[in-house]
């Protein structure tokens, strides 16, 4: 593994929020130093779940039963962005299925607005849609729209969206259904679409953990602006902390509003600020390709850093294969996602209870479910479960 030959990892975690480095607040230094756990005991047992990870990519999901698709359904998709890569993703994945399920299928661009995604929510309502599916947006700041949709009886699904009762909010559930995932590791009891972040965040601090030999010092970007990504930040330095000789050495806070060009220099920055760190994560896909990646390039520290960062298209793998700022991370099948939350609400439209049918925690690294060209696939065909049922095969 890459820390063995180079005795070093970089781990960089984006945490994007709305006050950030590059931005009017200051990014701030965390002094997280980890728990009490042996160094000998974590770094074995991430190393284990890292395998299982890994190993995941053949498993299928759960439920491969459901109702025939009910076609003819008006169905709009709440993109909560097109112009990043995995927007965009979201929004052609949509369409795709949308096909096969015979619906009338439109996506609208939320453009990262709260109130241009209410306004979608609103035409949906205004167009008599049966169903709203929102991809990235979270329920407490579209909240009186959805209200407005459950009043007109519209079924609604979150898809890496957060309920205005998930996280601690004390608000009333106003999602018909989320994506529901297996257990990560360790756990013993299904994942929610909101909680699977939180699950991808402790696989990339495992991984970062087990390429340290338990040495980690990392800097850590952190996205805020999303409630899914603030909970994968939250993930990772949850299961860091279990390592007693991990830290955090600077945390680095970035908004959406820093998804441009001035997102390299934030990066080259934050590693001239810390030139003894050996990792990083750089959350997803869209910060590392809109800068990160060639901040590391840049700084001539690509042999030094153990990067990690999530999500599967095929320029983020690209960094990876061809060894410019990415390692590893934790792979979110886009498709699987968007056509598990159409699976789901089309049980609502059937009459039906949502089913377990997302997809288990997997990782890859260079030498794992790395493929020689175009995004990641995984073993299981979870697209033909889909079809099946869909077509009433199921």
């Amino acid at each position: 593994m890459r820390s063995r030959l180079l005795v070093m990892v970089a781990v960089f975690v984006g945490l994007l929020a709305l006050a950030g480095c590059g931005s009017d607040d200051d990014s701030g230094s965390d002094s997280g130093t980890g728990g009490s756990a042996d160094s000998s005991d974590i770094v074995a047992e991430a190393q284990e779940n890292v395998d299982t990870y890994f190993a995941n990519t053949s498993v299928g999901p759960q439920d491969t039963t459901g109702p025939e698709a009910v076609s003819g359904q008006k169905v709009v998709f709440i993109d909560a962005g097109t112009a990043t890569p995995s927007g965009s993703a979201g929004a052609s994945a949509f369409e795709e299925g949308s096909e096969i399920m015979g619906w009338d299928g439109t996506v609208f661009d939320g453009e990262f607005t709260p109130s241009v995604q209410q306004e979608g929510i609103r035409q949906a309502i205004s167009q008599q849609a049966d169903g709203i599916i929102l991809y990235g947006v979270d329920c407490p700041v579209v909240k009186a729209a959805l209200e407005e949709a459950r009043d007109a009886d519209l079924k609604i699904v979150g898809v890496s969206s957060q309920d205005c009762n998930d996280g601690g909010e004390t608000g009333q559930q106003l999602f018909d259904a989320q994506i529901e995932y297996p257990p990560a590791p360790g756990g013993d009891e299904d994942l929610t679409g909101f909680s699977i972040w939180g699950a991808y965040g402790a696989a990339q601090a495992d991984w970062v953990i087990a390429e340290t030999d338990g040495q980690a010092k990392v800097i850590l970007f952190q996205i805020l602006d999303f409630a899914v990504t603030a909970e994968l930040a939250q993930g990772f330095k949850d299961r860091l902390a279990e390592c007693s000789e991990c830290e955090i050495v600077e945390t680095v806070d970035l908004g959406v509003k820093d998804f441009g060009p001035q997102m390299q220099d934030i990066a080259e920055q934050a590693l001239l600020r810390n030139p003894d760190a050996n990792a990083l994560d750089g959350a997803y896909a869209d910060p590392m390709e809109l800068g990160i990646a060639a901040a590391i390039v840049s700084s001539g520290r690509v042999a030094d850093l153990a990067v990690v960062a999530g999500t599967d298209n095929t320029n983020k793998l690209e960094l990876a294969r061809e060894d410019k700022g990415l390692n590893a991370g934790f792979v979110q099948t886009i498709k699987w996602d968007i056509w598990g939350g159409m699976d789901q609400l089309n049980r609502l439209f059937a009459g039906e209870d949502p089913a377990v049918t997302g997809e288990s925690v997997t990782m890859f690294d260079q030498e794992h479910n790395l493929p020689p060209s175009g995004p990641f696939i995984p073993e299981a065909d979870y697209e033909g479960v889909f079809e099946n049922i869909w077509a009433g095969q199921g």
